[in-house]
């Protein structure tokens, strides 16, 4: 039984989705919904109602967990998938997936090499993929699959230069899979960073965010890879570079948005006004960056507060309202931050006398807590005393 499992057999699909909507087309809906939860929710969908998509639903929900770091349970979702699976290619490729992942549970994790006993694990995982790779020995999208994770064995083996031969070699060729093209570009990305090679990273974060713009996670992975080689890039200054990296779409709109934000991070400890200008720059010029845009937000409004300037932070947090009003969690905290700041900045306006401020401030509480709005409104509107809340 893998996690897809639990209570998805109650899910309509009436209702859910437009009349007329397939599960093959709410599958494909999945692979390019942005919010995750939402994604995890169709996928299980696709797996309740559709008997002859559930393998590959599967596959996309094991995808999601690994990459969460919830090895345990992708590789319950991988089994799943390859038991319920007709097509013999994703029954192998679900297959490889667990080599992989096994292995790289059984390294701690990471992919290294401490005790003899990992260079066992490491062997064993060989022998396994050469096993799996006979099994297709014509199917191209396998073999590239075999040779990227053998690349992982080596690097996890210390073979650095041989394992970034093999990815480079293969990007020779056209791939046949996004995933594991752009999981062979974020390889070569790690392990470059591992000796700060700038360059190299920066070409393979290129690479990477131009021929896979859809796979978000690589893409995301790669950004934090390239802005831990900037930071540590004796040559330039990282605000220098990530100002340049925040200006040029070469890396593509996730990774200047990023740098953005990382720049208003380096930025806020020295120069809090100048930091959050940065954020101000980032929501106006990259609208679309949705999961970019929550941090930039949640960031923008702490900074803020931390300077004292409440009727900001108050801004940023009813934004947050606003633009993700779909997604509970951000909007919970979002609005018991707006109920708090709200509060603070009215008494603060009306110990301060300036009673239309405080109005002003109350007015805007009223979409989140309209029966203590009301209340507060009521008086201040009506009287010249400052009322202890």
């Amino acid at each position: 039984m893998g996690l897809g499992d639990f209570d998805i057999y109650t899910l309509p699909l009436e209702g859910l989705t437009r009349p007329g909507f397939t599960a093959s087309e709410l599958l494909e809906a999945s692979r390019a919904e942005e919010n995750a939860a939402l994604r995890r929710m169709l996928l299980r969908l696709v797996v309740a109602k559709a008997p002859e998509l559930a393998a590959a639903a599967r596959y996309e929900l094991a995808r999601d967990l690994a990459e969460r770091g919830k090895i345990s349970d992708a590789l319950l979702e991988f089994e799943a998938a390859s038991q319920l699976s007709d097509d013999r290619r994703l029954r192998v490729q679900c297959r490889v997936e667990v080599v992989r992942l096994t292995t790289y549970k059984a390294l701690h994790n990471e992919w290294r090499t401490r005790s003899s006993e990992d260079k066992r694990v490491l062997k064993e995982a060989q022998e396994k993929l050469n096993v799996l790779a006979k099994e297709l020995p014509d199917d191209v999208d396998i073999q590239q699959r075999v040779v990227v994770t053998r690349a992982e064995l080596l690097r996890a083996q210390g073979e650095i230069q041989k394992a970034s031969q093999s990815l480079e070699s293969l990007h020779q060729v056209t791939i046949v899979s996004s995933e594991i093209g752009a999981r062979a570009f974020l390889t070569i990305a790690e392990i470059y960073g591992q000796f700060d090679d700038l360059p190299t990273v920066q070409n393979a974060v290129g690479q990477l965010v131009a021929r896979y713009p859809a796979e978000r996670w690589y893409v995301e992975r790669g950004a934090e890879l390239l802005f831990a080689a900037v930071e540590q890039d004796s040559l330039r200054g990282p605000l220098e570079t990530l100002e340049s990296l925040a200006r040029s779409n070469a890396q593509g709109p996730t990774v200047a948005a990023r740098a953005q934000l990382r720049l208003a991070s380096l930025q806020a400890e020295l120069q809090p006004e100048i930091a959050l200008k940065s954020i101000k720059d980032l929501l106006q010029n990259f609208p679309k960056e949705k999961k970019v845009r929550q941090e930039a937000l949640f960031f923008a409004a702490n900074l803020a507060e931390a300077q004292n300037r409440k009727d900001e932070a108050l801004t940023f947090y009813e934004q947050i309202l606003r633009e993700f009003a779909d997604q509970p969690t951000f909007r919970t905290r979002a609005k018991k931050a707006v109920t708090r700041i709200g509060l603070q900045s009215a008494q603060a306006h009306e110990q301060a006398g300036d009673l239309k401020k405080a109005a002003d401030t109350y007015q805007r509480l009223l979409r989140n807590e309209p029966e203590l709005a009301l209340e507060k409104l009521k008086f201040v509107r009506g009287s010249s005393t400052p009322m202890d809340l």
